[in-house]
């Protein structure tokens, strides 16, 4: 018996040297990916929103009343982030990036825990390389300071532990209590980060409808989980109840959102696909592999039928229905990006993790397969295979690479024109005077470091409204005569529909124009003349 105890003791700890080591390459892979992503993703002069959140996040550091001070459309979480990092960075941007690259390096990692929960050790070094390029690829903002850095951490999150929750505490079912609260944490960044409750409720569902599971115990695990989402909401509400302008979030959360859902054309709660070939080159892997778990399930459930046992793979540690889940939260993901009031490819963050998960199953598959027919060495069509994943990675990479050294010769040889507007707004104004910018350019406010006019921004939310934005339009319209703003930057264009409005124009702007006129004149160095300053 000692003997017996010493040889297991000896094959524990080989086991723990085999996972440090294969964590640690893991790691060291995916660093580079990621240390190249999250420079590129907090130079880049394209986006617009992490300037927002930015701006927002310092104002409410010092004391500024979300929703009642600075107003946006947007659920309260990556404000909240942001003036944590803020807080955090003395008021600069170092502590947001700093909150990024965590919740980043947090994802990596459970996504690996996550596959090697539920698949191998090989399968989740591969596939977690994968996920830290595809999650976060330019065009879906993943790693950038937007609200989907954040959900894809809680969506991953949720599902890790679910899977502990039904296979380690079958038993249990107030475990899923806290699944359901995870999940719920995706709402305070965004609206339609409910891919994953969606697929564990359905799951949960499947699991009932094939009897894996009495109705009575199935039931119990859903009230759990929905009583746990529900809690995350019913809290992120308390907070807004006791920190925020509450009418004013109400009405930026809810009211807003359903008429900018509605004035949108490619709105619609049947959405029709749109066309994002041009970007789809950079998930060719995943797609294709994602696409063949399907092909594999079919021919599987055929091998079944005709007895063939050499397409049968099966997994002990997977939960039942599995894939199948898999699946229906790459759908629900898929179906909450179309809603989108515009057709914009970011939308798709959402159905990234699902998609990197089932192209991890994917890979797990490679090797299943492998060894079923090859004993423990995987045989030359498996090798063949993986060594295509690898050179299928590059084209993403060297795209993720170039975009990197364009936004940093922008930002480096003096080609972001918003530098320069800002440079000039600081020299011409003082550090207590306000500043409001017409139109959408939250960068300007942070790098003038200039407190804006009124709770409002800019003036896109009413444009994004269309004709339904009159109100919205008209609001802002009151709130700039009640609150001059010290610096007022109108283009030359647009200060030109103020003073002549013309019949197409969706929005009335009244009045404004001859006010502006009479009390703004250009300042001097503005070399378009769209930088004005308050007549003293």
């Amino acid at each position: 018996m000692p003997e017996a105890a010493d040889q297991s003791e000896v094959l524990c700890r080989s086991h723990r040297r085999g996972l440090l080591i294969v964590a640690l390459m893991t790691a060291a892979a995916c660093l580079p990916i990621l240390v190249v992503s999250q420079y590129h993703s907090h130079i880049r002069t394209d986006d617009f929103d992490s300037w927002l959140f930015a701006c927002f996040g310092r104002q409410l550091a010092s004391g500024s009343v979300l929703y009642g001070d600075v107003w946006d459309n947007k659920p309260p979480g990556i404000f909240w982030l942001n003036a944590l990092g803020c807080w955090i960075g003395g008021g600069g941007r170092a502590g947001i990036i700093g909150l990024c690259a965590a919740s980043v390096l947090a994802t990596s990692l459970v996504f690996f825990l996550l596959t090697r929960r539920v698949y191998s050790l090989g399968t989740a070094a591969i596939s977690t390389v994968m996920a830290a390029l595809f999650l976060n690829q330019q065009y879906f903002h993943v790693g950038t300071n937007r609200p989907s850095t954040f959900f894809v951490l809680t969506e991953l999150l949720s599902i890790f532990l679910y899977v502990g929750a039904i296979k380690k505490s079958p038993g249990r079912a107030g475990v899923l209590v806290w699944v359901g609260f995870v999940a719920g944490l995706g709402i305070w960044f965004k609206q339609s980060a409910l891919a994953a409750a969606g697929a564990m409720i359905g799951h949960q569902i499947m699991l009932i409808l094939f009897k894996h599971q009495s109705i009575q115990a199935g039931g119990r695990r859903l009230a759990c989980l929905c009583g746990g989402l529900v809690t995350s909401v019913a809290l992120m509400a308390s907070l807004l109840l006791a920190t925020a302008d509450s009418q004013a979030a109400w009405y930026a959360i809810v009211t807003f959102n359903s008429g900018y859902f509605g004035a949108q054309e490619g709105a619609n709660w049947l959405p029709e696909w749109f066309g994002v070939r041009e970007q789809l080159h950079v998930l060719v892997l995943p797609l294709i592999l994602g696409i063949a778990t399907l092909v594999h399930a079919l021919a599987t459930r055929l091998a079944r039928q005709t007895g063939d046992a050499q397409l049968k793979c099966v997994a002990n540690n997977q939960p039942p229905f599995w894939l199948a889940m898999l699946w229906l939260w790459m759908i629900t993901g898929i179906y909450l990006a179309l809603l989108g009031p515009h057709r914009r490819l970011h939308y798709f963050g959402v159905a990234l993790p699902p998609l990197c998960m089932l192209s991890a199953h994917g890979v797990y598959l490679f090797f299943c397969t492998g060894r079923r027919l090859n004993g423990t060495f995987p045989p030359y069509y498996v090798v063949v295979a993986l060594l295509w994943c690898a050179y299928m990675m590059i084209t993403p990479l060297e795209d993720q690479v170039h975009a990197l050294s364009r936004h940093r010769f922008l930002n480096e040889e003096g080609q972001n024109p918003r530098l320069l507007m800002a440079e000039l707004i600081r020299e011409k104004s003082g550090p207590k005077e306000t500043l409001f910018v017409w139109g959408y350019s939250p960068e300007l406010y942070y790098r003038a470091d200039r407190k804006q006019a009124i709770r409002y921004i800019g003036t896109e939310k009413a444009d994004q409204l269309g004709r339904q934005g009159q109100a919205l339009m008209d609001d802002i319209i009151a709130r700039l005569k009640e609150s001059p703003p010290n610096v007022l930057v109108v283009g030359v264009d647009q200060q030109k529909r103020l003073r002549s409005p013309r019949a197409e124009d969706l929005l009335d702007y009244r009045d404004l124009g001859a006010w502006v006129e009479g009390n703004y004149g250009r300042i001097e160095g503005a070399n378009r003349g769209d930088i004005l300053r308050r007549k003293r």
